[in-house]
């Protein structure tokens, strides 16, 4: 799990707004909000090591934002369709953006935020954006959220073919959650901690018998969406939706994701130049456990994978192992820079930002991370640190 924490944009929100109703619980609202800035602030400029588990699950544990939910909470439920439980809701919302929404201490309230959000006014203002962001996290309100908005008998054509794209997405989401969870190697260390942490209704319905529903149901959703709603356009950027310009090309990529990127697929084909401007061909390295790593220079995650990607040519150098990436920057001359400065000494495509080789394999965030096996199957998923080890290790002890 990636665990970002960053200070909320909602005081330049408020500084805006201008109402005079609710004047009581509105200043609530905007002390709340100061306060926990400045504990989010302190605990940000905390020198906290990171080094082990142990010091990553007291970082985690001292988030300010724990204690902070439940009065955020009381205040939306208080008088839930005034614009103070509005701005409650989108502060939650912001803390689930943090750290995910499946702490025990965090689902319930995410869960609440959504509830509201369902029957607040000020949602429907820009109704398609909310359904957007309802397919960031796993949750029964997020669904429910998205299945009232296509129930309603006043929905505009545009919403309603983004209402229908966003709940395809979201059971497209259920369905690789699923495959991560069966394929993956048990959580160790701080990982470990987390998953003690969750909600235990946070995940109830990901389990592998209810896979292959949600896959063909989702399915069903977007071939909906090419039929009905192809041509509506789609100005969205919030996750898993940027770049994408009409609801046709959003739903063209997924369903390829679908039907040849999850677990037990046939990989697709790569051919393009590397970062030297030579042809590089996928199809060279059957009979290889190929890693294939996603990156660009200015994601952090992506560069703190080097030294272990490395360490794993160093480690099966001589091995039917080939470790490959497809770089994402703008320019040949950054990827090249960057490769040189981290000795990157594998081959590389460069793709570009945006390029054809990451719509094609469906790149939604970065680092992304495929595994194929030597038949040129994908075998595992975004796996890192010492999940990406674990699966590696047990790949290639079938080769010896």
């Amino acid at each position: 799990m990636r665990f970002l924490l960053v200070t909320s944009g909602l005081l330049g929100f408020f500084a805006q707004i201008v109402t005079a109703a609710e004047p009581d619980r509105l200043t609530e609202v905007k002390k709340l909000t100061v306060e926990y800035a400045a504990a989010n602030k302190k605990f940000d400029d905390t020198d906290w090591p990171v080094e082990t588990a142990p010091d990553q699950i007291r970082r985690y544990e001292a988030w300010p934002a724990w204690s902070y939910i439940p009065r955020f909470v009381r205040l939306a439920e208080a008088q839930p369709d005034d614009e103070p439980a509005f701005l409650c809701c989108l502060w939650i919302l912001d803390r689930t953006d943090n750290a995910g929404n499946e702490d025990r201490r965090i689902f319930a309230a995410d869960q609440k935020a959504w509830e509201i959000l369902a029957a607040h006014p000020r949602t429907q203002r820009d109704l398609a954006t909310f359904c957007l962001k309802a397919v960031a996290r796993n949750g029964p309100a997020q669904e429910q959220f998205l299945r009232s908005v296509l129930d309603r008998k006043d929905l505009s054509r545009e919403n309603r073919g983004v209402a229908t794209l966003a709940l395809a997405e979201f059971f497209a989401r259920k369905y690789e959650r699923i495959e991560l969870r069966e394929y993956g190697p048990p959580p160790t260390g701080f990982a470990k901690h987390w998953e003690s942490q969750k909600a235990p209704d946070c995940c109830r319905e990901l389990v592998s018998a209810n896979g292959s529903k949600f896959k063909a149901e989702s399915i069903g959703l977007f071939r909906e969406v090419l039929a009905n709603y192809a041509d509506v356009e789609l100005n969205g950027s919030v996750p898993y939706f940027r770049h994408i310009k009409k609801l046709s090309d959003k739903a063209t990529k997924s369903l390829h994701a679908l039907e040849h990127l999850t677990i037990g697929s046939s990989a697709p084909g790569i051919v393009g130049k590397d970062l030297h401007g030579r042809r590089l061909d996928l199809t060279a390295y059957r009979g290889r456990v190929v890693v294939l790593s996603f990156w660009f220079t200015g994601c952090g995650p992506c560069m703190g994978m080097i030294p272990q990607e490395q360490r794993l040519v160093k480690k099966y150098a001589g091995r039917p192992f080939a470790l490959l990436s497809i770089c994402g920057d703008e320019s040949r001359e950054t990827a090249n820079k960057t490769a040189a400065e981290h000795k990157m000494e594998w081959p590389c495509w460069f793709d570009g930002a945006n390029g054809p080789i990451a719509r094609e394999w469906n790149v939604l965030g970065w680092p992304t991370i495929y595994i194929l096996n030597e038949k040129g199957v994908v075998v595992a998923k975004q796996l890192r640190n010492d999940a990406l080890d674990t699966k590696l290790a047990e790949l290639m002890d079938k080769k010896r």
